[in-house]
């Protein structure tokens, strides 16, 4: 029971990262285009970190949309752990174990995808308001690095429970 509690609690915290890195990232897009936005904003970045493509100021809310579109199908995704695949045999000893280690794994997906999209709508606003690109190169490869980390750690925790 106890370990059950703890479990509860456990995915309760993760949704509620998750789910607070989703609100701040509208939160920051709402705020912008109210308040400090330009007309045209930098939508897209090259590999330089220097805007490439640019649109208008209510496209702010491109990535909080898609970022909510992600959240949904995870969220979704998540109650069919059976329909997983896990990479390693799955046998009645294991299968529990297994699904609650994908279960836990993708919360902590969840929770640092929205929170690295937040980030890098901080970095589109700030570039659209200073008009200077500096920082979003480093965000861009940190969050590529950050999302490979949980799916390394969601492998290695795979295979132990396995």
């Amino acid at each position: 029971m106890a370990t059950e509690n703890h479990a509860d609690r456990s995915r309760t915290a993760r949704e509620m990262v998750a789910l607070a890195g989703l609100a701040a990232m509208w939160a920051i897009a709402g705020w912008a285009r109210g308040s400090v936005l330009p007309q045209r904003i930098p939508v897209h970045f090259g590999i330089d970190g220097r805007p490439d493509a640019w649109g208008t100021a209510s496209q702010i809310f491109l990535m909080p949309a898609i970022a909510l579109g992600l959240y949904l199908v995870l969220s979704v995704a998540v109650r069919f752990p059976q329909s997983f695949h896990y990479g390693v045999a799955v046998t009645e000893e294991n299968r529990a174990r297994l699904q609650a280690t994908a279960i836990r794994m993708m919360g902590w997906m969840k929770a640092v995808v929205m929170w690295v999209m937040a980030v890098l709508v901080v970095f589109q606003v700030e570039s659209a308001r200073t008009g200077s690109s500096g920082g979003i190169g480093v965000a861009a490869t940190v969050a590529p690095l950050a999302i490979f980390g949980v799916v390394v750690w969601l492998l290695v925790a795979l295979r132990r429970a396995a």
